[in-house]
């Protein structure tokens, strides 16, 4: 028994230190992106020896080849060389070997502790930094983002924008504020669907998002919100604890209104949404433009990964940003209907609610992922697998002990 629990510990342990691995802006600075690809497979490799077994789904592996498989068809028609796909190859099967080694439940208390603690620790750095700057000054700087036009303090647990000015946001251990966002926002579907929902972590999530000025993360917050109180309670008690929710949400409506009126949002947030008035705002709807213009001229294998993220969006000032929209876009139709189908039945496992909100869901989902590019992702691609080994159907099993 106590053996059982020693190696529990360890897993989740490992699990931790593969999340760490693959979002932390220290580390990606630091690393050659692919020796962290490898690391992240080797940790993947190392999780499924140290488990002695796996159940892999006949719907999982179908799922693994048609994705995988479609990558390497899509780059042999559009000419993308070897170097441009092996880190998607490799964060693809790094997913794969991950959620064959791991069980469901096990992945979602690790991402949930894992989100937790990263939450508490930026909001801490965060808020001292606003107290007293100067203690921050033994940390190291980072000045390799974005060419060197913005410096952070690295202080492993989180990082600083020191040269920001008054647009300081939350960015915690990753490379962007809107990635912090988006990885909160699907804790928060898990913390309000998937489980006993704590209060004190619902008003965490929602109190760093708001901290990451993210407009995507407001709207995500917001919209799962709507669709948790919409949703039929499951019992006198579900329903109470759905009262208790509303509060929290209140609690951050009226620090959201007390940071508008500040000027604070208006200006950092919502400015965002007029594409034509920033720089960001104009590279992101170009992207978008140029992704959907793809798709609709290549709508089975799409424009190839080196079209992509080649010279084509340089030349052309865009960012690639909405991760659904690139699924399709870059790899064709069937890959996107894969992909967001894997996601979609991640996010709806073990919620009972009625059809129209499961496909306002899908909305969620779009908008979470509108701001950011997962698409090429080992975190996105556990989420869309364990979402196809959700489904049951008859099993492969495996045990070497």
């Amino acid at each position: 028994m106590c053996e059982n629990k020693t190696r529990s510990k360890v897993l989740y342990i490992i699990i931790a230190s593969v999340l760490f691995l693959n979002f932390s802006f220290w580390l990606t600075s630091e690393m050659n992106t692919m020796i962290r690809y490898f690391l992240i497979l080797g940790i993947n490799g190392i999780v499924l020896l140290f488990r002695r077994r796996f159940v892999l789904s006949k719907n999982l592996l179908k799922s693994f080849l048609m994705i995988i498989g479609i990558q390497m068809v899509s780059a042999v028609f559009t000419g993308t060389y070897m170097g441009v796909t092996t880190g998607l190859y490799i964060s693809t099967i790094s997913a794969f070997l991950f959620v064959v080694a791991v069980d469901y439940d096990e992945f979602q208390e690790v991402f949930r502790y894992f989100v937790i603690v990263e939450c508490i620790c930026s909001l801490v750095v965060f808020f001292a930094y606003l107290v007293a700057p100067s203690i921050f000054d033994v940390f190291s700087t980072i000045t390799t983002w974005r060419q060197g036009r913005i410096f952070f303090k690295n202080v492993y647990i989180s990082v600083l924008p020191v040269s920001m000015g008054s647009y300081y946001r939350n960015f915690g251990i990753f490379v962007e504020p809107g990635i912090h966002a988006t990885i909160i926002s699907f804790a928060f579907i898990q913390e309000l669907f998937h489980r006993k929902t704590n209060i004190k972590v619902v008003i965490l999530y929602i109190m760093t998002v708001i901290t990451t000025i993210s407009t995507s993360g407001v709207i995500s917050i917001v919209m799962i919100m709507i669709v948790y109180m919409l949703s039929t309670p499951q019992s006198e008690t579900s329903s109470k604890l759905k009262n208790r929710i509303l509060v929290a949400f209140l609690f951050g409506v009226i620090i959201f209104f007390f940071l508008y009126q500040s000027g604070y949002i208006t200006t950092y947030i919502f400015d965002k949404l007029s594409v034509t008035d920033t720089i960001s705002g104009h590279e992101r709807r170009k992207g978008y433009e140029i992704v959907l213009t793809e798709f609709l001229n290549h709508p089975v294998l799409g424009m190839g990964l080196k079209k992509a993220i080649g010279t084509y969006y340089v030349e052309q000032n865009a960012t690639m940003t909405a991760t659904i929209l690139n699924w399709f876009g870059v790899y064709g139709s069937i890959y996107g209907l894969l992909c967001c189908g894997g996601l979609w039945r991640y996010e709806m496992r073990n919620i009972r609610t009625s059809m129209t909100l499961k496909f306002l869901m899908v909305a969620v989902l779009f908008v979470i992922t509108f701001s950011q590019d997962f698409s090429r992702e080992f975190i996105i691609f556990v989420m869309v697998f364990y979402g196809y080994s959700g489904i049951k159907r008859e099993s492969i099993e495996e045990n070497y002990e």
